[in-house]
């Protein structure tokens, strides 16, 4: 029986919370491959930065059942936003050097967003477009999204344990939505990129580049620690003078736990389905296909006829571990 997780390296840098499990030769040693991303160290032109102007608003809360008009703000065609509050923060990078505008009606309220059953560490600050400023019309909005129909948002790990948001980790204290000892653990920053993927399940959709054969995630079990996982060589056609990438495009996909005969006496083994593609997937130029192209609603494959797969269980070594909290926790609710 082919073992396909085996040909494929994964490594996992787990951040724990605790100042005493922490050490900062590895915090530096993420930096040099991982740049750090501050909101408030984006560089800009002088000639930029005098166009940006303080928003009025003075929002005091980020509880949904606590809202109200002085909440509401209007960020439409703003490059950068610039709050009194000392909060700088941009709504997408375009191509080269450019940044995106906020979208016209691009109006609403920040708010906390916890997934229901997910740990404090895995939410996020959105906003929510409203159509008027009365907070009764927050449930009849939606949220902002980036291009790539996916919610802007920025991590809590980065807002809780970086600088650059100081005004609403205050507000979330206040209002109870996050506990002030979760500050304490927090020693070191780790700072997010708003794009990307945190993961509290195993089924939670994700967006993935289908260009990309290598790409990390990174995984939120609890409140202790957050554990980088990095896919390397993922879904490479690793034969010799073969094209990569082999195909482009993006799609959402999901992990799930395999239900093919051949991973019966592997029953922690996990596989990734495309629940929908995003941008449409193009075939490399003259590529024969021996890895398939991404098709919606199906498993992503490593060759033909063959699912792209990873077994995890308890002999998984630590560079893994992360995944094996996803998987245990499925199969601890599914009895």
């Amino acid at each position: 029986m082919l073992s396909c997780y085996s040909t494929y390296i994964l490594r996992c840098q787990v951040w724990h919370l605790n100042p005493s499990l922490t050490k900062a030769t590895n915090f530096r040693r993420f930096q040099s491959t991982h740049p750090i991303e501050h909101a408030e160290d984006h560089k800009t032109s002088k000639r930029a930065v005098r166009r940006i102007s303080p928003l009025p608003a003075q929002f005091q809360t980020l509880d949904p059942e606590k809202l109200s008009r002085t909440d509401f703000v209007d960020l439409s065609g703003r490059g950068e936003v610039n709050l009194r509050q000392k909060l700088r923060f941009r709504y997408a990078p375009g191509r080269g050097a450019r940044t995106l505008r906020f979208p016209e009606n691009t109006q609403g309220f920040f708010y906390f967003h916890r997934p229901p059953q997910a740990p404090a560490l895995a939410s996020t600050i959105r906003f929510r477009i409203t159509d008027s400023p009365n907070p009764s019309r927050f449930s009849f909005g939606h949220d902002l999204l980036l291009p790539n129909q996916t919610p802007w948002q920025l991590q809590m790990v980065s807002v809780l344990s970086t600088r650059a948001y100081p005004y609403f980790t205050n507000l979330l204290v206040k209002d109870g939505l996050i506990d002030r000892r979760l500050l304490r653990r927090l020693d070191r920053p780790i700072s997010l990129r708003r794009a990307s993927t945190v993961l509290h399940s195993l089924h939670q959709p994700f967006l993935l580049d289908f260009s990309h054969y290598h790409f990390y995630l990174w995984v939120v079990a609890n409140d202790e620690g957050i554990h980088h996982v990095d896919f390397t060589d993922f879904r490479k056609d690793r034969r010799p003078l073969a094209l990569n990438p082999t195909c482009t495009g993006t799609g959402m996909v999901r992990f799930e736990l395999s239900e093919s005969p051949r991973h019966k006496t592997q029953r922690k083994t996990v596989v990734v389905r495309v629940l929908k593609i995003i941008d449409p997937v193009k075939p490399a130029a003259g590529y024969d296909g021996y890895i398939p192209a991404p098709v919606e609603g199906q498993l992503l494959m490593r060759r033909r006829n063959v699912p792209w797969s990873m077994h995890v269980d308890e002999r998984t070594p630590n560079r893994r571990a992360a995944m094996r909290f996803l998987v245990d926790a499925v199969r601890e609710r599914s009895g």
